[in-house]
């Protein structure tokens, strides 16, 4: 099980942590082949992007978390013990570990999923 924080990726990836879709359109085709589950939890309000507040898309969870996703990533490290969680929030990393899980930055998340990539 991998726990994806969505706004922390996105804003990695293209400075933006508010648009959704390019890292949602990202991670479904990284796990549209796998047998790994991916949860995308993303902070705020449903968008057009994520109209609900859970939506299941093959492999990919995604869930939105109004009041903050941090408390739901690490309840569900808790819950999915030995997952790895990607993230850069230094804080929310350590509670994780505290949790069970394993951690990884979004640069060595994004270069693993490279490295699948050239793979397959």
């Amino acid at each position: 099980m991998h726990l994806l924080d969505g706004n922390n990726l996105s804003g990695h990836l293209w400075g933006d942590s508010r648009n959704r879709k390019p890292i949602l359109d990202l991670i479904l085709d990284a796990y549209r082949n796998r047998r790994k589950r991916a949860i995308l939890i993303f902070d705020g309000p449903p968008d057009p992007a994520v109209p609900r507040d859970r939506t299941v898309l093959g492999n990919v969870e995604v869930r939105l978390a109004p009041d903050g996703a941090d408390l739901l990533i690490t309840a569900l490290a808790r819950k999915h013990r030995g997952a790895l969680v990607v993230t850069a929030d230094a804080a929310l990393a350590a509670a994780c570990r505290g949790a069970g899980a394993a951690t990884a930055s979004p640069r060595e998340y994004l270069e693993r999923l490279e490295k699948r990539a050239r793979a397959v």
